[in-house]
C-alpha cells in the first residue's frame, strides 16, 4: 500500500496522493504562507555517495574503445593539492550550429563573475552595489586566460577551482560568438565535462567520436596581457583608445562629434559613456529593461553586434579605403573582451568613499542651480527644454562640457556653436561661476581619488563582512 503513497507539494499545500484514488490534504497553512518541497521522515536507503570522476573514465565515455587517447600520464586519477580542476569539451559547435560556421571557433575564454564579500553603499544604475557598469554587468569580471579548441571543437584544460566560472566562445579575431549565461564551480582535482556550448538539455556524446584535445594532456590557460585581475576599462580599455583613437576623436570639438578621451564624468569617463550609448551592443540588466537578454542565439549581442568592433576589425578605412586604426592582436583583444564582458567600468568592488552615489559618483553641489540660473538668462531663446543635468557630466577637464564649450567662442578656445556671442571669452562672469562650481569636486578627488584614478584607495569605513 505504502508504493501507492506520495506526499507532495502543491500550490503551498501540503497532500498525501495515492494512486488510483485521488488526495488528500495533510495540511494547509491559515496565515497564508505555503508548505514547499515535502519530504518524507521515516527511515529509508541512504542516497549512493558518487565517487570523483578520471580522466581515464572521462576518456572512455568520449572515445569509443580502441581509439587512440590520451597516455597513461593524461589518464591518471587527477590529485592537484594547488586547487586545479580539469575541464573537457566533446564539441564546441553542439548548440552553435547552424549560427556558427563549423572551424571558426578558435579558443574558449574562462571569466571568473567576482564574488562580492562585503557590504556596500548607496544603489545606482538598478541595484548596483556598487557601481560597476552602466546598467550591464553587476559583477566585477575576471578573466583567467583561453584555451584552444581544436578543428573538431574539443577542448581540454584545467581551471582553478572554488571560483564562480562561466566561458565565452571566441573565434579567430577574438570576436565572443557566444557566452554561458550561467556559472559552475570545480572542486579540486575534479574533471567535468560538457557535450558543447547551448547544446539540447537531452543531448548525448556521439558514441563514435574521436576527441582530438583528449588525446594530449590538458592545456593550462593562456593568461591575457593584462594580468588575471578585476576586468578595468580606465586600465585596460582607455589606454588603447589613447595610442589609436582619441587623437582625432577628443578635445573641444572630437571628429564626427565621436570623443573617445578619457577625462572622468560623474560615473564614469567619456569614452565609455559614448560607447555604451551609441556604438556598442551590451544586455541591459536594470528592471524593467531586459529586453535583450532573451537573446540566447549565438552573434545575437555584444562584439558581432557592435559598431565599435565592425570599426576596429576593419581598420576604420577612410574614403580610400585606408586603414586609420591598425590595432595589434592585443589591443584589439582588448576592447573586444570589453564587450564580451557586457561593457564593465570598475574592476573592484571596492569604493574610495561609500557615501557616494553607488560608491562613486560625483556631482558638483551647487552645479545644477548654477547652470539654471545661467540657461534662463542666457540660453532659453534657443534651448527652450534644457533643464537639469546632462546625462553625462565631466568633472575632470570641466572646460569641455557642452554648456562650457559650445556657447563659448572659437577664438577662445571653444566651439562657437552657439548662435550670436554668448561667451566671447573665459573671462565672462557666468563662464566662470560655471567653472568655478567644479572646484568641490577636484577637491574631493585631490583627498580621496575614485577607484578609477591613481592614488585612489579603498574607503577602510566599509563593512568587510560576508554576506
Amino acid at each position: 500500500m505504502e508504493e501507492r503513497r506520495f506526499l507532495v507539494s502543491r500550490d503551498g499545500v501540503l497532500l498525501l496522493w495515492e494512486t488510483g484514488t485521488g488526495t488528500a490534504i495533510v495540511y494547509q497553512s491559515d496565515d497564508g504562507l505555503g508548505c514547499y518541497d515535502a519530504t518524507p521522515i521515516r527511515p529509508r536507503p541512504r542516497p549512493p555517495i558518487l565517487g570523483t570522476t578520471t580522466q581515464e573514465e572521462v576518456a572512455a565515455a568520449v572515445q569509443p574503445a580502441g581509439a587512440d587517447g590520451p597516455g597513461d600520464e593524461a589518464c591518471a586519477q587527477v590529485d592537484d593539492p594547488t586547487g586545479e580542476a580539469v575541464l573537457y569539451v566533446v564539441d564546441v559547435y553542439r548548440g552553435l550550429e547552424p549560427h556558427v560556421e563549423r572551424g571558426r571557433i578558435k579558443a574558449i575564454r574562462v571569466v571568473e563573475e567576482a564574488p562580492k564579500r562585503f557590504l556596500t553603499g548607496a544603489t545606482g544604475f538598478g541595484f548596483q552595489r556598487p557601481v560597476i557598469s552602466c546598467g550591464a554587468t553587476y559583477a566585477v569580471k575576471k578573466v583567467w586566460g583561453t584555451a584552444t579548441v581544436e578543428s573538431d571543437g574539443s577542448a581540454y584544460f584545467k581551471v582553478p577551482t572554488g571560483l564562480p566560472l562561466y566561458f565565452i566562445a571566441v573565434d579567430d579575431r577574438g570576436v565572443g560568438v557566444q557566452r554561458m549565461r550561467s556559472f559552475t564551480h570545480f572542486a579540486p582535482g575534479e574533471t567535468q565535462g560538457c557535450i558543447g556550448c547551448h547544446e539540447p538539455r537531452d543531448d548525448t556524446p556521439p558514441a563514435a567520436h574521436r576527441a582530438l584535445a583528449l588525446k594530449r594532456d590538458p592545456e593550462r590557460l593562456a593568461p591575457p596581457s593584462w594580468g588575471v585581475q578585476g576586468f578595468d576599462y580606465a586600465r585596460h580599455v582607455q589606454p588603447v583608445l589613447n595610442a589609436n583613437c582619441a587623437r582625432c576623436h577628443g578635445g573641444a570639438e572630437p571628429d564626427g562629434g565621436l570623443d573617445l578621451s578619457g577625462d572622468k564624468t560623474d560615473w564614469f569617463n567619456v569614452s565609455y559613456d559614448v560607447l555604451t550609448r551609441r556604438y556598442v551592443s551590451w544586455i541591459d540588466t536594470r528592471n524593467g529593461n531586459e529586453a535583450n537578454i532573451l537573446k540566447i542565439a549565438p552573434n545575437d549581442w555584444g562584439s558581432p553586434k557592435s559598431k565599435l568592433a565592425e570599426v576596429l576589425l576593419s581598420g576604420h578605412p577612410d574614403k580610400e579605403g585606408k586603414r586609420r586604426a591598425d590595432l595589434d592582436a592585443d589591443s584589439l583583444g582588448r576592447v573586444l573582451t570589453w564587450i564580451d564582458l557586457n561593457v564593465p567600468y570598475y574592476g573592484t568592488y571596492d569604493m574610495a568613499d561609500e557615501h557616494r552615489e553607488g560608491g562613486r559618483r560625483l556631482v558638483p553641489p551647487a552645479l545644477e542651480k548654477t547652470l539654471a540660473d545661467v540657461r534662463a538668462r542666457r540660453c532659453v531663446s534657443c534651448h527652450t527644454g534644457a533643464k537639469g543635468l546632462p546625462p553625462s557630466l565631466r568633472i575632470t577637464n570641466p572646460k569641455l562640457n557642452a554648456f562650457l564649450a559650445a556657447p563659448l567662442a572659437k577664438e577662445a578656445g571653444g566651439r562657437g556653436a552657439c548662435k550670436g556671442e554668448v561667451f566671447a571669452s573665459t573671462d565672462d562672469p557666468d563662464y566662470q561661476v560655471l567653472l568655478k562650481a567644479f572646484e568641490p569636486v577636484a577637491e574631493a578627488l585631490k583627498a580621496r581619488p575614485r577607484m578609477d584614478m591613481d592614488g585612489a584607495q579603498p574607503d577602510v569605513r566599509v563593512s568587510r563582512s560576508r554576506i
